[in-house]
């Protein structure tokens, strides 16, 4: 299988690539691809990072990023990055590594947790070939669960726009209620500036059925029965965090009108609403 660092932008012009990297001594799976309308190596690219849901692979989102950009004719040239974040229990990837399921509490040091992998790819991209300052970031389902975490938590010194789709449940801003639901335990972990992020929730109209994966908890219920209203409660409550802190909120939220839990139609609207 080809590294990371061999791989040449060619092999991944307008087509998937399945690569490895080492990351602190561990090996990291990726599919990547280069969006370029013109097939130009030689421009300055966009990284985008697609964190998928348990539904659909990181090769599937890729595969399904490149459709939608050939498909509106975008002009932005675009390193299309989907990392396989897997270990034993959903908390690995979902939470982060935050947490363990097991012994239900905050449970790893901040340098064990998943989200460094997203700086640490994108350092590896940056100094490899040329790419703007910051990078897109866009989860839908367990990949939206990752995203907003790490928008709470991890280092988005570089994350210029974070998409979160549809989630099954969220840490709330809300100091009173426990983590992994809240920030009681975690407080200090929390990015102070992570409400000035720029984080756009992407809530489908028709999400509202309870499937099998949806999570069913007095606390994950408490959030809502569906994630349509789960997404509600999300942005309520940085709402009132953001108040309380008499900070700015640089959320946004947007419906995306009769769609449900579609990974596809939901990273087609984002697509069509947020890349050049």
């Amino acid at each position: 299988m080809t590294s990371l660092e061999s791989l040449t932008k060619d092999k991944i012009l307008n087509r998937l690539e399945r690569v490895q990297v080492q990351l602190n001594n561990k090996e990291l799976l990726l599919h990547l691809s280069i969006y370029s309308k013109n097939g130009n190596l030689d421009e300055t690219y966009k990284v985008v990072f697609l964190m998928h849901g348990i539904e659909v692979s990181s090769a599937k989102i890729v595969k399904n990023a490149l459709k939608a950009l050939k498909r509106e004719d975008k002009n932005g040239s675009y390193i299309l990055v989907s990392p396989e974040i897997s270990g034993k229990t959903s908390a690995y990837y979902n939470l982060g590594n935050m947490f363990s399921s097991s012994r239900k509490e905050f449970a790893y040091e901040k340098s064990d947790w998943t989200f460094g992998y997203i700086n640490r790819l994108f350092d590896i991209i940056r100094n490899k070939w040329s790419v703007e300052d910051d990078f897109i970031m866009f989860g839908h389902s367990a990949g939206a669960q990752f995203t907003h975490r790490y928008i709470l938590f991890g280092d988005t010194s570089d994350l210029g726009l974070g998409i979160v789709a549809n989630a099954g449940w969220y840490t709330a801003l809300d100091g009173e209620i426990k983590f992994p639901y809240g920030l009681k335990g975690v407080n200090r972990y929390l990015n102070r500036d992570c409400t000035d992020k720029n984080l756009v929730l992407l809530l489908g109209t028709k999400d509202t059925q309870a499937d099998k994966y949806l999570r069913s908890t007095k606390r994950s219920n408490a959030q809502g029965q569906n994630r349509l209203e789960r997404g509600d409660y999300f942005y309520k409550k940085a709402q009132s965090f953001a108040r309380l802190d008499e900070t700015k909120l640089n959320w946004s939220k947007r419906y995306i009108e009769g769609v449900g839990h579609n990974g596809r139609l939901m990273l087609d609207a984002a697509i069509k609403l947020y890349l050049r």
